[in-house]
């Protein structure tokens, strides 16, 4: 009983955090955004950044969508107890 609530709290803790470095590396472009199309190292990110005139409103965008489908995903693999959760979180 008790290693399955551990679980149960690293799982949410591991989740929690997912989201928070999502939330800074979103804090961190608005805060850099007039250079960022020169300092940004992601091709795809670089490229969004072209594509909106160099404005990061469509990065942000993607960036939200992405972290939402990846949390989104993570609690679906959780309440059907998915059998390599772990893996699959641990790896993000």
């Amino acid at each position: 009983m008790r290693s399955r609530m551990t679980a149960e709290f690293c799982f949410w803790v591991s989740l929690i955090l997912i989201v928070a470095i999502s939330g800074y590396d979103t804090y961190m472009t608005v805060q850099l955004q007039e250079n960022l199309i020169s300092r940004e190292l992601n091709p795809l990110a670089k490229y969004l950044l072209v594509l909106d005139d160099g404005k990061v409103s469509l990065l942000l965008g993607c960036k939200v969508f992405g972290t939402s489908i990846t949390a989104i995903s993570l609690a679906y693999l959780k309440l059907f107890r998915y059998r390599y959760l772990w893996t699959v979180t641990n790896s993000l």
